[in-house]
Order: structure tokens, then sequence, then C-alpha cells
């Protein structure tokens, strides 16, 4: 069976058209709620996850390597929640994680701004029991689309807007929420659709790798990592004096990955120029 990721804007109903569809499909909805168990596996305080995800590039900045270390762990817990196959992920980056797997159906959902900023101002009233103008309204979700849009191209180097990384997008002020769903339904029961040998061994070749790179990430936050049959390949730069010593440590940490069945080291020097 297929995974489905869904970018979505605030207030475009992605979320309702990410639940609807698992309803339908029986599929597993996930979305920053896997902020929890990433928080509790990597002994993370959540509330630096969820900065990490919410808050303007600069902001992961401001720790040390902050980009590399939080997405590393948001990677990781992203991919085990999709390497389980029948799998619906709404929120940022999400398709990021599994471009080229062969099973994956990414979706981008999008609203007018005038319908977006009336579903703000009725989620106000509703939950904060007062009136927000439509100028704020109209603030507010422009400010948030600009975060959002910094965040993804920074961490992950992919424009949200690009159309060329979704196969399918979808306009929820021209479309209900159902009418999408009964479409991308019918896309997820296409043959051509379901996962294959294949395609289930390239996700989980992504997981592993994510899963190693979690692993050495607080050691070696600018390592590339890679897992082609179960064996990891491990690049970075360092100081030649310490190559033994770093080499050593990231085998270490990387075989403790389940799965792994060799872990090869390469460091080169840094540049003298």
């Amino acid at each position: 069976m297929p995974i489905v990721t869904i970018s979505r804007g605030s207030y475009t109903k992605g979320r309702e058209v990410a639940e609807k569809l698992g309803q339908k499909m029986g599929y597993n909805v996930i979305s920053r709620e896997v902020l929890l168990s990433t928080s509790k596996e990597y002994n993370i305080p959540e509330i630096k996850l969820k900065k990490a995800l919410h808050d303007a590039p600069s902001v992961l900045e401001r720790f040390s390597y902050g980009k590399e270390k939080y997405l590393a762990f948001i990677r990781a817990n992203i991919l085990e929640h999709m390497v389980q196959d029948n799998t619906i992920y709404h929120g940022l980056a999400g398709h990021a994680f599994v471009q080229g797997v062969g099973h994956e159906l990414d979706i981008r959902i999008r609203a007018s701004i005038e319908d977006r900023i009336q579903r703000y101002r009725e989620y106000i009233k509703k939950e904060e029991g007062k009136d927000i103008s439509e100028e704020d309204a109209r603030y507010w979700l422009r400010k948030d689309d600009e975060e959002r849009h910094k965040w993804s191209i920074h961490v992950t180097g992919i424009d949200p807007c690009d159309p060329s990384h979704y196969d399918v997008i979808y306009n929820a002020s021209k479309f209900s929420v159902d009418d999408i769903v009964d479409s991308i339904a019918h896309f997820l029961n296409l043959p051509y659709m379901q996962a294959t040998p294949e395609s289930q061994k390239r996700i989980e070749q992504l997981m592993k790798a994510a899963q190693v790179k979690a692993a050495i990430v607080y050691d070696l936050p600018k390592a590339d990592v890679t897992v082609k049959d179960d064996v990891a390949y491990i690049n970075f730069k360092a100081d030649l004096t310490d190559e033994g010593k770093i080499v050593s440590l990231a085998k270490e940490k990387a075989s403790t990955i389940e799965g792994i069945k060799e872990v090869n080291v390469y460091v080169s020097p840094y540049s003298t120029d």
C-alpha cells in the first residue's frame, strides 16, 4: 500500500483532508504529534523540537548545529512511521524525506487567502471568544506563510510552493474535502501506486540512514550518511590527527542501529585554502 504526504498551509483544510482520508482508507495519520515520540525516544525537550519546527530559521541557529540535530531526529521519527506503510503524514517537510521512494503520493492542499481568513477568524471566535479583524487575520496568515516558506528552504532546501515537488495539487476553495478525499483514494487504489519489494527496500534504507544520522549527530553534526543493502556509509571532514578516535566513535554508535550489518567511515581533511 502507498504512503501519502500532504503539504499544506494553515487553515487550508489540509488537516481535514488527511483525517478523512485516513478514516476512508484505514491509514495511520501522523503530523507534528510525532514530536512527542521523538522527544521521548531521543531524550530531547519537546519545546525545543516545537521551536525547531515552528520558529524562523534564525532560532535554529542559536543552538549549536541546531538545524542538523533537530532535523535528524524529526526525519528519523517520521520515516520510522512511514516505513510501516499505509501512512499519511501532513505538515511541514514530509515530502522532502521520501522523494523517489516509488510508492509515495505527494499532495499539496491550497486555498484562497479569503477562505483562509474566514476560517481563521471563525477559529479565533470559537476558541478565544473574541473577534479579529480581517486585516489582522490577513497579516497573521501572511506571516505564517512566510515563516513556513523560510523554514522549509532553510532546513530541507525545498521550496514548499514549487509545484514540481508534488504529484497532485488541490484547491480546497474550489473542491470540497470529500471530493478531494475521494480523488486521492482513487489514486491510492491504482496498481502502480502499491509498494513493491524494491520501493519498500528504498524507504527502509532511508529510515536506517536517518537513524544512523540521529545516532551520531551530536558528535558529527555535519556528517553525510547513506545506507545501501544495510551497509552504512558515513562521510565527514575532520582533523586527521583525531581520525582514529572519530572513526571508532562513529562505527560504535552507528552499529547500534537495528539492521545495520556494516559501517564504513570515510574522513576527509579540512581544506587549508
